[in-house]
C-alpha cells in the first residue's frame, strides 16, 4: 500500500467510471492538478472488469493521489453512492447515456471518441453541472441514439492495429486536449458552477471541438438543414459568436443521427452548412418564383448530403473510451 502525505486542503471528491485506454493521460493531468489546486483530489474508480480499477488506484497512489477502486457495473450504482463529480470514460455509448441521465446529484465531465463508417474520428466532449437539466438531457439521449448504430469494436479499431494513420497521429494531441478539459473544469463543475468549457461540444478528427446542441426529431423527420441552421443561430441555445461554427445534432426516426456544422459568417453575417452558404427557407415560398426552385434544389441537396455522413444502423460507428 502507498502511503499518502497529510494534506490540509479541503477534498474534490471525483470518481472516474472507465480505466481503459484513456487512463493514463487522465492520470498526469490530475497529477498536476493535484499539486496546484487548492483542492486534494479524492479519488474513486470505477471499473467493470475485475481488479482493473484498484490497479488503476494504486498507481493513482503512486503519485500521490488519494485513490480507492471498486470492481461495480455503472449501471447498477445508486445516486447517492457516486462522487459529487464523475468523470466518464467508458465506450459503452447506452452505459453512458444512462449514468448521465440517472445519476442526477452528481456534475458530469464525459467524452466519447468514435470512428465513423465514412472514416471519420468524432468526439463527443460533456461538461454538465449537477442542475443542468437540459444538458443532461441532451447528452444521454446523444449516447442513447449512438448506441442504437453501434457495432461491436476495440479500441484496436480505432487507434490499434486496425486504425487509420491519420487517426493514430492525432490520438496523442486528442488525449492530451481531453486532459486539458478535464482540469479546466472540474472544479466548477464540482462547485456546481457553470463549465469553462461549452456544456456540449463535438469535435471531428482531432481538431478543437465545436458547440453542440441536439434536436429530437424522433417522433417526425429530418429537417432541412438550411432551415435548421438559419433557425438556431437566430436563436441559439447555446453562446455561439459570429463567424464560429457550431454542430447541430439532429436525432431522427430510428435513432439515426445527422450532423450539421453552422454558421454565420463574420465578413458578410450570412449563413453557411458544412462551408456552403445557404438560402433562408423561411424567406421563400412557392410564390417567389425566381428563389424557390433554388431553394427546393437546395434542400434536396443538403439532406442528401446528410443521409450520406449520417450515423445508422448502416453506417454504424466503432467507439472507444
Amino acid at each position: 500500500m502507498t502511503a499518502i502525505p497529510l494534506d490540509p486542503r479541503e477534498y474534490l471528491k471525483c470518481e472516474i467510471f472507465g480505466a481503459g485506454r484513456a487512463w493514463r493521460t487522465i492520470l498526469q493531468f490530475l497529477k498536476g492538478f493535484n499539486s496546484s489546486s487548492m483542492f486534494q483530489i479524492l479519488l474513486g474508480i470505477t471499473d467493470n472488469k475485475p481488479g482493473k480499477a484498484e490497479k488503476a488506484a494504486e498507481e493513482a497512489r503512486r503519485h500521490g493521489i488519494l485513490a480507492a477502486g471498486r470492481e461495480a457495473d455503472i449501471r447498477t450504482l445508486s445516486p447517492d453512492k457516486v462522487a459529487p463529480l464523475i468523470m466518464m470514460h467508458v465506450d459503452d455509448p447506452d452505459a453512458l447515456g444512462d449514468a448521465i441521465a440517472r445519476l442526477t446529484l452528481s456534475s458530469i465531465q464525459a467524452h466519447l471518441l468514435a470512428r465513423t463508417d465514412d472514416d471519420r474520428l468524432v468526439g463527443i466532449h460533456a461538461n454538465i453541472r449537477r442542475d443542468d437539466v437540459e444538458t443532461r438531457d441532451a447528452a444521454s439521449k446523444l449516447a442513447k441514439a449512438l448506441a442504437v448504430n453501434t457495432t461491436p469494436s476495440s479500441s484496436e479499431d480505432i487507434f490499434g492495429t486496425r486504425g487509420r494513420a491519420a487517426h493514430l497521429a492525432v490520438e496523442p494531441n486528442l488525449r492530451n486536449d481531453i486532459g486539458s478539459d478535464l482540469v479546466l473544469n472540474n472544479e466548477a463543475l464540482f462547485l456546481n458552477k457553470p463549465p469553462v468549457s461549452p456544456p456540449l461540444a463535438i469535435s471531428f478528427n482531432g481538431q478543437k471541438p465545436f458547440p453542440a446542441c441536439v434536436l429530437d426529431h424522433r417522433a417526425g423527420e429530418f429537417e432541412d438543414p438550411a432551415l435548421i441552421a438559419h433557425t438556431i443561430l437566430d436563436s441559439p441555445t447555446t453562446p455561439i459568436r459570429t463567424g464560429n461554427d457550431i454542430v447541430v445534432v439532429e436525432i431522427g426516426p430510428n435513432s439515426e443521427i445527422r450532423l450539421h456544422t453552422v454558421r454565420r459568417r463574420r465578413i458578410d453575417g450570412r449563413v453557411a452548412v458544412n462551408g456552403v452558404e445557404v438560402l433562408d427557407p423561411r424567406k421563400v415560398t412557392p410564390r417567389n418564383t425566381d428563389q424557390w426552385p433554388a431553394v427546393v434544389r437546395q434542400r434536396d441537396r443538403l439532406l442528401a448530403a446528410a443521409a450520406a455522413s449520417a450515423i445508422t444502423r448502416k453506417q454504424p460507428v466503432m467507439p472507444t473510451d
